[in-house]
C-alpha cells in the first residue's frame, strides 16, 4: 500500500466487503478500521508467514497486508462509518486539467474572522497564477492589502451586521422578528457594491488597474453574487 506504508506487514481481521468501493472493510490489530483492496490483502498463518489462513476467536479470516491475492468476495452490507478508504497514490481516477489564468473575485460580508480564511484561499490560487481581488468592507483594507492581494470595498458595517446577526440568532424567525429598516439599507447598500466589484477598478487603487471577473467566489450573506454572476 503505497499511501501507507506503515500498513504493509500488518494483521488485520476482514469485516465486510462495499461493492460500491471496491474495498474490503478491515480492522487492524491496532483497532483502526480501513477500507482495503482485495489486492492489498494476502492470508497469512498462524505464525506470521504465508500459508493457510486461520480463524479469529470471532470466527473471521485474519490476513495481512504484504502480498496480493485474488478474491472472488461477496457483497455485504458494510456500514461506511468511521472506514478510512485507503488508496495508492497511482489509483487516482482523476485527470489533470489545464486551467487558464483567470481573474477571481471573492466576496466577503462578514468579520475579519470571516475574510482571513478567503486570504489564504487567495493566496493558494495565486501560486496558481490567477489574479485575484478580495470585495469585502473598507474596514478589512489593511487585513487583505497586508497579504498582497487585490481589494475592493464592499459597502456595509460588520460589526454592526454581527450585532445584528446575535440579535435574531441568525434564524429566519428571528429576522422576522426584528425587522429594522437600517438594517435592510445596509443589505441594500451591499447589494448595490457588488457588481462594481466584480467589474471595475479599486477606486483606492491609484493605478486604477481594470478589473473583470471570470469567476466569482463568495460567502453566503454576500446574496447578490449569484445575481452578477449570471449578468
Amino acid at each position: 500500500v503505497e499511501a501507507r506504508p506503515e500498513l504493509n506487514g500488518a494483521r488485520c481481521t476482514l469485516v465486510g466487503y462495499s461493492a460500491e468501493r471496491e474495498r474490503w472493510t478491515v480492522r487492524t490489530d491496532g483497532g483502526e478500521t480501513l477500507g482495503l483492496r482485495a489486492a492489498n490483502l494476502g492470508p497469512v498463518s498462524e505464525g506470521g508467514g504465508g500459508g493457510e489462513a486461520r480463524e479469529s476467536s470471532a470466527s473471521q479470516v485474519v490476513y495481512a497486508v504484504p502480498r496480493a491475492v485474488t478474491f472472488a468476495p461477496t457483497p455485504l452490507a458494510v456500514p461506511a462509518r468511521n472506514v478510512r478508504w485507503v488508496d495508492d497514490s497511482t489509483d487516482s481516477p482523476h485527470v489533470p486539467v489545464h486551467a487558464p489564468p483567470l481573474s477571481i473575485a471573492i466576496l466577503i460580508v462578514g468579520t475579519h474572522g470571516d475574510v482571513l480564511p478567503f486570504v489564504s484561499l487567495a493566496l493558494a490560487l495565486q501560486t496558481k497564477g490567477h489574479r485575484i481581488r478580495i470585495a469585502t468592507h473598507e474596514t478589512h483594507r489593511s487585513l487583505v492589502a497586508k497579504y498582497d492581494v487585490e481589494y475592493y470595498p464592499l459597502a456595509g458595517d460588520p460589526k454592526q451586521l454581527s450585532e445584528w446577526m446575535v440579535e435574531t440568532g441568525g434564524t429566519i424567525a428571528g429576522e422576522v422578528l426584528h425587522i429594522k429598516s437600517a438594517k435592510m439599507t445596509m443589505l441594500q447598500e451591499i447589494v448595490t457594491t457588488i457588481w462594481p466589484a466584480v467589474t471595475e477598478a479599486d477606486p483606492g487603487d491609484p493605478l486604477k488597474r481594470p478589473f473583470t471577473a471570470d469567476a466569482i467566489i463568495a460567502n453566503p450573506v454576500a446574496f447578490g453574487h449569484v445575481h452578477v454572476a449570471e449578468a
